[in-house]
């Protein structure tokens, strides 16, 4: 994230196009100049054509300036950095008055810090501006849901679906809701809709992890959600949180055996972004309950080394966590260690 920061920074700029079109321009009467004394119709040409340029990059420049704040703030928003993104969403808008994606970003900063009056009235203007944008709808219908109006949120994201069926976020949004009003068939057809319109794996597997926990946890469908977790194995067997829920449900149902084997391979997953500063603490909770289930040294050993390397990697509090058991584990032996309750942290 902070790489796609200093990228943002990087980008074609409002400054750098105002220097373009004063460069066009320039150089648009220089070539004038050369049109006058050699009297060549193509020259005129070429003058009009950069005398054109330089004025359309000078009507732009504000508008890729405010795009650029826009995308910046995003990323400051990813980093923690709230206050800066909000005034870099407050300098786009200066800049643009009517850039719809800065009022979008702006409403789910004010929430998360609470402010939802301010939230909601950017969400409003937002909509005002671009009524059938998908992202606009979508915060509003966020502020909707905080304040229980499920059905006038879900109203607004089939506006945003009907604009684009490929919205992934309306899909899991409208799912979301779904199950708040206890309407979980709904819900589930809601993440079907998700896998026939998108691509995008990362979404599919999001919404295959939701439909086996409503499997799992509101309908009591065992095998429905053991469905869906193997599903989102299938497609992305390089990420952690399938295997170990599927792990979660298979000691439910007592089976040791392949419990064990989804620990085991939720602990070999590679380090995911979504784990950023947490990757090692996961992966020796995934040690720890398959400890739990075969008392094997080899895993008491994996679980150790994976908390040695929390404990120097990972940021607080997942390595002060660490630090803490590596202590109760320092003098004692496996069996001090009896089976505990299987329980991911995601």
């Amino acid at each position: 994230m902070a790489l796609q920061l200093r990228r943002a920074r990087r980008e074609l700029n409002g400054r750098r196009m105002d220097q373009i079109g004063t460069l066009c321009l320039l150089s648009a009467a220089g070539v004038c100049l050369g049109a006058m004394l050699s009297g060549s119709a193509l020259l005129w040409i070429a003058a009009f054509g950069l005398a054109v340029a330089g004025m359309i990059a000078h009507v732009l420049s504000p508008h890729v300036e405010a795009r650029r704040l826009v995308r910046q703030a995003r990323a400051l928003a990813a980093l923690g950095r709230v206050r800066e993104a909000i005034a870099c969403t407050n300098s786009a808008i200066a800049l643009v008055p009517d850039v719809t994606g800065a009022f979008v970003v702006r409403s789910a900063l004010y929430a998360g810090l609470g402010q939802l009056d301010m939230a909601v009235d950017d969400a409003e203007h937002a909509v005002r501006l671009s009524p059938r944008h998908p992202e606009a709808r979508l915060a509003r219908a966020r502020m909707y849901s905080r304040y229980g109006l499920h059905e006038d949120a879900l109203l607004d994201l089939q506006v945003g679906l009907a604009e684009r069926s490929d919205w992934a976020a309306g899909y899991l949004e409208s799912a979301y809701l779904y199950v708040r009003l206890q309407e979980y068939e709904r819900a589930l057809e809601s993440l079907a809709s998700l896998q026939r319109h998108v691509r995008a794996e990362s979404s599919r597997y999001e919404a295959y992890l939701l439909a086996g926990w409503i499997g799992e946890e509101k309908l009591k469908d065992f095998e429905r959600a053991l469905s869906a977790y193997s599903r989102a194995i299938v497609l992305q067997p390089e990420r952690r949180p399938a295997y170990a829920r599927r792990a979660a449900l298979y000691t439910a149902r007592g089976d040791r055996l392949q419990a064990a084997e989804d620990w085991l391979r939720a602990a070999q997953c590679p380090p995911h972004p979504s784990e950023r500063g947490r990757a090692a603490w996961l992966r020796a909770d995934c040690y720890s309950k398959r400890y739990a289930l075969t008392a094997e040294s080899a895993d008491w050993q994996r679980w150790r080394a994976a908390l040695e390397q929390s404990a120097r990697e990972d940021a607080e509090p997942f390595a002060k966590r660490a630090r803490v058991m590596l202590r109760l584990m320092a003098n004692a032996q496996p069996s001090a260690f009896p089976p505990r309750p299987a329980l991911y942290l995601n």
